[in-house]
């Protein structure tokens, strides 16, 4: 008999063998069937052999259910110029709050993709709810949300199109901590792979191994865990990856052989290589081949996700005719294509909603809707709060045993030895039933139904080993699938889309009994229509007018998707626009120009199908005939006599716009003008002295056909002789001086019709014009203002030969000055200083008109102010107590230049420094003061007198010389005249009216 040690470790060996064949070893790192799924756990922490749930948090890069999702990184955000560093660091208790002016923070993604989850964590899940998505290409992501806890909101969005931004709205004053967006999960780790050939141990399925290995320090693909095809193989290079189950795909990372120690051999074999999607019936949903001439490290691949759902395989293929094909890692990232109320990462969990018809997230398995009563956690899969806060006591219980559960383990774990050798061996007293047997004494066969060639089963219950086949349910696969299951094991569930009220199918196959509802194909109504088809069991084409590249529609009622052709009616696109309408959508309206009944037009182009009403032009109808045409559809051209540029008409009836050219008879001007007219329109009369019958005449110039009658001039015969002729026979010539173009006169007597040229008296204008007159028929006076005894000027232009007098300006003498000129000739400049916007100043003596600047002395304000005198025409005196020996002070504002005596206020010095002492002050300023004023009024008065008197004593003598004076040329005395520049006395009154009051003393 074997010795109990003995007999142990056989037995030991035995089941260890046995666990080994059944593949119950584990590697450190992994989870689920055959170690499918890699942990991420932080510290490299071993995760749940089952669920793959890690203990603590997930590895960085990493999370959600299992943390097998790729956290995407991104550019920290602002807010209010401050950078949002915390929302990606890992930890929920860092935040950072919005400013309440941000509406909005755009998040920059490290690379572009299509975003479908987002996920965030704050101080409040409520407010967090209501923030919207956006991105740099779709204006508002239509996601749903559900709330995972007090603090925790995911957002599940729809697959519509690759962005690098993401942009939250309504966020503001709102407290986030952290930020997860959701690149997928490596859907192709440990799939079924195959490849065109397989070189040496370089198999296909390394490149899904997760397998990336060192090099030099350095994170690498190893050579050795790369996948390589024979170059003698006949085939066409090519590798594949085959999903388990449909999968939609967003993106795929293809990493290159870069061996550094073999010089660069093997990376140019992936230049243009061509990456397929195909469906479960191996057609093509997407392909993409890579545009570079050059190699890559790494080859980021962004995928099509409204073409990609439902992907089963990903195929990678030689872009030429070559079979040497090398790939180090294929990560694809997605998530499972579940049914409606299924999630999990092979689709294999039931949503548990409060709204079971609304569906659950399937990288979570969490519900807008909240989770159905009785469940809770995360993924709505946790029975009973009541079992989960007994499960939370437990574990309080068991952290507060401490050492005293370790020394009772170690017992325990005695005690199980001792157990496990008993069960050893009544394990091995009898031996198991044979293959297809189970039960007591192995009387009972295994199901028929059992999956795999032999149909084993469990010796002890019958469960099959492999599962049923398909239609039956575990465990011991006897009975077919429950009404709405189908499939291997029952797992699938018919769809909600197989017509009927049940929605029953076929259990093994999952066809639906009753065919589909509206928009879903047949066996299985999982899929819509195909594209082009929609209705009942896809049976109805869309519309071959529905635009876009495949005339897509709406698979439930045919509504085309991009609406419809140019020309046909929304939203079937199967009709022609109604009569009256046209063009994309049949938004436009036919022109109301448009020849015929309902104005009726081409529905694809608006051409009106009868023609236009006169006056419009084809083929839309809807503008004036173009210039120069008329008519019906703008057929007839405008006559060429119609005067003005283009030779424009009325488009309706060809009347010239603008009249005829010479010559031609309105309105269409399409013919000479009749006898007896002439000119514009024929609107002139031929002249009644042509000669011969009916006084006819050009139509165009109205020269007379047969001459004038005697006295007339050709060749008109309008007007009596030639203009520059006159008298009998037209012999005597108009004075040269007759003004006009051809100095006409009187064909009677010479007289000139326009007078004389400008210095010639009329009538005959043969002599100049005499005494103090000048210009057209010498009625004009010359200027009073003219230098000399008689004003005389040019008989011409009126110049004063002897100049202006002082204030006036050449060359007539009958202006003033102008603005900031004076004196004789207006040769002088006013002063720079004179106060007003233009410097302006007297045109006589140079007086400003509205006295000086500051600080400058009137009248000509060009010097500054005398000492001890400023302001504004030095009218102030300077303050008696300024200090220094002159007293002086600021021509400006009066500030003593050295300083003010001792007692006085600066910068005046007017004001003394207490009351006592003003007084005394004050009292012999005032009897000074009162002197002053003395002094300037008799001053004033002096001066008011002198200029009386010279005014009575030269306002005759001006006058004299005005109203009489010599014969032209000469003086009073018989000689020449000299210059004589006088300023005419009642200016010279009025420019000394303006000159400032004698200055005021202020000290």
């Amino acid at each position: 008999m074997m010795p109990c040690t003995g007999l142990r470790l056989s037995l030991i060996i035995l089941l260890t063998l046995a666990f080994i064949s059944k593949g119950f070893f584990w590697r450190v790192g992994c989870f689920g069937n055959d170690c499918q799924y890699m942990c991420h756990c932080e510290s490299e922490r071993q995760c749940d052999r089952t669920t793959g749930i890690c203990p603590g948090n997930c590895e960085a890069g990493w999370f959600g259910l299992a943390c097998q999702y790729v956290r995407a990184e991104f550019t920290p955000p602002t807010s209010s110029w401050t950078e949002l560093w915390s929302w990606q660091d890992g930890d929920h208790n860092t935040c950072q709050q919005i400013s309440p002016y941000e509406d909005k923070i755009s998040i920059y993604l490290m690379e572009s993709f299509a975003v479908t989850w987002l996920r965030i964590v704050g101080e409040n899940a409520e407010r967090i709810s209501k923030i919207q998505m956006m991105s740099s290409t779709i204006s508002v992501y239509s996601c749903r949300m559900a709330k995972l806890d007090s603090k925790t909101v995911d957002f599940d969005c729809p697959e519509v199109g690759v962005t690098d931004r993401i942009i939250l709205s309504n966020i503001n004053a709102t407290e986030v901590c952290e930020i997860y967006i959701s690149k997928g999960r490596n859907v192709a780790l440990h799939q079924v792979t195959t490849q065109s050939s397989t070189f040496e141990y370089w198999g296909s399925e390394n490149a899904v191994n997760g397998n990336f290995g060192t090099v030099n320090g350095r994170a690498e693909v190893l050579s050795s865990e790369c996948t390589h095809t024979n170059e003698g193989s006949s085939s066409r290079g090519f590798w594949r990856v085959t999903f388990s189950h449909p999968m939609n795909i967003i993106a795929a990372d293809i990493y290159n052989r870069r061996d550094p120690n073999m010089a660069h051999c093997c990376e140019a074999r992936l230049i243009g290589f061509t990456l397929t999607v195909y469906d479960g019936s191996f057609n093509s949903l997407y392909s993409y081949t890579d545009p570079r001439n050059y190699p890559l490290n790494i080859y980021h691949v962004l995928f099509d996700t409204v073409n990609t759902k439902g992907a089963m395989a990903v195929e990678i293929t030689k872009s030429r005719n070559s079979n040497y094909l090398t790939l180090c890692e294929v990560l694809i990232y997605g998530d499972s294509h579940c049914q409606s109320g299924k999630f999990g990462r092979e689709c294999e969990r039931d949503c548990n909603c409060v709204d079971d018809q609304e569906g659950c997230f399937v990288a979570t398995g969490g519900c807008p809707s909240g989770c159905a009563s009785g469940y809770t956690g995360e993924d709505c899969w946790t029975q009973g709060k009541q079992e989960e806060e007994e499960a939370e006591e437990e574990e309080e219980e068991d952290e507060e045993k401490g050492e005293e559960e370790e020394e009772e383990g170690e017992m325990e774990e005695e005690e199980g030895e001792q157990e496990e050798d008993e069960k050893l061996i009544r394990f091995f007293s009898c031996l198991e039933c044979d293959n297809g047997t189970y039960g007591p004494g192995c009387t009972q066969t295994c199901s028929e139904h059992c999956a795999g060639q032999i149909n084993t089963c469990s010796p002890f219950n019958g469960t099959c080993d492999h599962g049923c086949n398909v239609g039956f349910q575990l465990p011991n696969c006897d009975t077919v699938c429950d009404v709405g299951s189908y499939g291997q094991n029952c797992i699938q569930n018919c769809s909600v889309n197989c017509a009927g009220t049940n929605s029953t199918c076929s259990p093994f196959d999952g066809s639906c009994d009753q065919g589909c509802e509206v928009g879903y194909q047949p066996p299985l109504c999982d899929q819509e229509c195909d594209v082009g088809i929609y209705g009942i069991n896809c049976t109805q084409e869309c519309s071959v007018h529905c635009a876009g590249f495949n005339n897509t529609c709406d698979p439930i009622n045919g509504s085309c998707d991009l609406g419809c052709e140019v020309g046909y009616q929304p939203p079937f696109c199967d009709k022609a626009c109604i009569s009256g309408t046209y063009g994309l959508g049949c938004t436009e309206v036919c022109s109301v120009h448009c020849t015929g009944l309902n104005n009726a037009c081409s529905p694809f182009d608006g051409s009106c199908d009868q023609g236009c009403d006169v006056g419009y032009q084809p083929p839309l109808c809807d503008q004036v005939c173009p210039a120069g045409t008329y008519g019906s559809d703008c057929r007839q051209r405008c006559s060429a006599h119609c005067a003005g540029l283009g030779n424009k008409c009325s488009p309706l009836n060809g009347s010239c716009n603008h009249g005829c050219d010479v010559g031609y008879q309105p309105p269409l001007c399409d013919e000479a003008c009749h006898s007896g007219n002439y000119g514009l329109d024929c609107a002139q009369d031929c002249s009644v002295h042509c000669a011969g019958l009916n006084n006819a005449c050009s139509p165009f110039d109205g020269s007379c056909h047969q001459g004038c009658e005697v006295g007339y001039q050709t060749p008109l015969c309008d007007q009596v002789c030639l203009n520059e002729t006159y008298g009998s026979g037209c012999k005597h010539s108009c004075s040269a001086h007759c003004a006009g173009l051809n100095n006409s006169c009187s064909p009677f007597n010479g007289s000139c019709d326009q007078g004389c040229d400008v210095g010639y008296q009329p009538p005959l204008c043969v002599e100049e014009c005499i005494g103090a007159k000048y210009g057209s028929n010498c009625a004009r006076d010359c200027s009073i203002h003219c230098a000399g005894p008689y004003n005389t000027c040019n008989p011409v232009d009126g110049f004063c030969y002897m100049g202006c007098e002082v204030g006036y300006q050449l060359p007539l003498c009958d202006q003033v000055c102008n603005n900031g000129t004076w004196g004789l000739d207006c040769a002088e400049t006013c002063s720079v200083h004179c106060a007003g916007p233009y410097n302006t100043c007297d045109p006589f003596n140079g007086s400003c008109i509205q006295s000086c600047e500051k600080g400058y002395q009137p009248p000509l304000c060009n010097h500054e102010c005398l000492q001890r005198t400023y302001g504004l025409g030095c009218s102030l005196n300077c303050s008696g107590h300024c200090a220094g020996p002159n007293s002086t002070c600021s021509p400006f504002d009066g500030a003593c230049d050295q300083g003010c005596e001792m007692g006085y206020q600066p910068p005046l010095c007017v004001k003394k420094s207490n009351e006592k002492t003003q007084k005394v002050i004050k009292d012999s300023n005032g009897s000074s003061n009162n002197a002053w004023i003395w002094v300037i009024l008799v001053f004033s008065a002096m001066v008011a007198a002198a200029l009386i008197a010279l005014v009575i004593v030269k306002s005759p003598q001006q006058g004299d010389l005005r109203l009489s004076g010599p014969p032209s040329g000469q003086d009073a005395g018989g000689g020449a005249r000299t210059r004589d520049r006088r300023v005419p006395a009642d200016l010279r009154a009025e420019s000394l009216a303006t000159v400032p009051p004698t200055p005021q003393y202020v000290g």
